[in-house]
């Protein structure tokens, strides 16, 4: 046969035989469990019999029983392959300015193969359960959840002023009364139902409808003009009583 150009060709065989290969190209592999080729380099080589060997710019992962080769990354993924640790989950923390964090780790299997909910102890706290469960920063407090046995209410904040400064969210038993804060007080509705009022303002006086009927009276000067100088008390009179 021709011989190779020294510079520019290289000498390959196989089993069909010899020929001359271009320097650039190289001789082709011949390996038993397949070729790989890092394409950050153009560099082939023979896998072993668990994968491609990495380059040392790129980070050796074992996945599954094989190599993998990460590029741009410092930790390897997590990968569940084993038998009694299959489901892969994530661990719910926060970060300082608030958002959200997952840590990865492979569990046990649960029935229906549904991660279960797990918050960092450090950063997060549970609220809720089963199904309904979720996470929350630490510095958070859960929602109020009421039984079944108990209701639902708001109880309105006032200051020394008889402004509203919030509304706080509680459950109460069956017949239990509001607790109202230092400068509120408890006012009820015909229908029973409670809320909170500022003391400054005083409960509404509330007509019967049934048996009663509004009395607002109105004064007038000698010119027969409104004299809205003059104090207006509402009241209320039996439907067939006079004003």
């Amino acid at each position: 046969p021709c011989p190779c150009a020294p510079v520019f060709e290289t000498k390959c065989n196989d089993s069909s035989g010899s020929w001359c290969e271009l320097a650039s190209i190289g001789c082709p592999l011949t390996c038993e469990f397949g070729i790989c080729t890092d394409w950050s380099t153009g560099n082939r080589s023979c896998a072993t019999s668990t994968g491609c060997p990495c380059s040392s710019s790129q980070l050796s992962c074992t996945e599954y029983g094989f190599t993998a080769c990460y590029t741009g990354i410092s930790a390897c993924p997590v990968v569940c392959d084993s038998a009694s640790a299959p489901m892969l989950c994530n661990t719910i923390g926060f970060k300082a300015s608030g958002f959200p964090s997952y840590t990865q780790q492979c569990l046990a299997a649960t029935t229906d193969f549904t991660c279960p909910v797990q918050c960092d102890s450090v950063t997060a706290r549970m609220c809720g359960s089963g199904a309904g469960a979720y996470c929350i920063p630490v510095s958070d407090t859960c929602p109020v959840v009421c039984t079944a046995s108990q209701r639902e209410v708001f109880v309105d904040m006032y200051n020394a002023q008889g402004q509203i400064i919030g509304s706080n969210r509680t459950c109460l038993a069956t017949g239990e009364p509001l607790q109202c804060g230092d400068y509120a007080i408890l006012c009820t509705l015909p229908g029973g139902d409670q809320y909170c009022q500022a003391k400054s303002q005083g409960c509404p006086v509330i007509c019967n409808a049934t048996t009663q009927k509004t009395c607002e009276p109105i004064s007038f000067t000698a010119a027969g003009a409104i004299d809205s100088s003059q104090p207006a008390t509402i009241s209320f009179v039996g439907k067939s009583s006079a004003c």
